[in-house]
């Protein structure tokens, strides 16, 4: 994969997970204000999850990057 493509797609997956996470936690607060709490207790717990691995993905993506960055000649 060229070095461009690779770094489009790690910038537009980060996007699609920033997107869906947000969207997640949209339902969750609708869910949470019409009544049900349980569901929204769910959402909440797997938001949590994705909080916690968002920074490493992060970092793991940024090191991919680098690690495939065309060497200067």
């Amino acid at each position: 994969m060229q070095y461009d493509s690779l770094h489009t797609l790690l910038y537009q997956l980060n996007q699609n997970v920033l997107s869906l996470s947000r969207a997640t936690d949209a339902i969750g607060d609708w869910i949470g204000n019409t009544g049900s709490t349980s569901t929204s207790t769910k959402i909440s717990e797997h938001l949590d999850m994705v909080e916690r691995n968002s920074e490493a993905i992060a970092n793991a993506m940024a090191d991919l990057a680098i690690s495939r960055t065309p060497l200067a000649k």
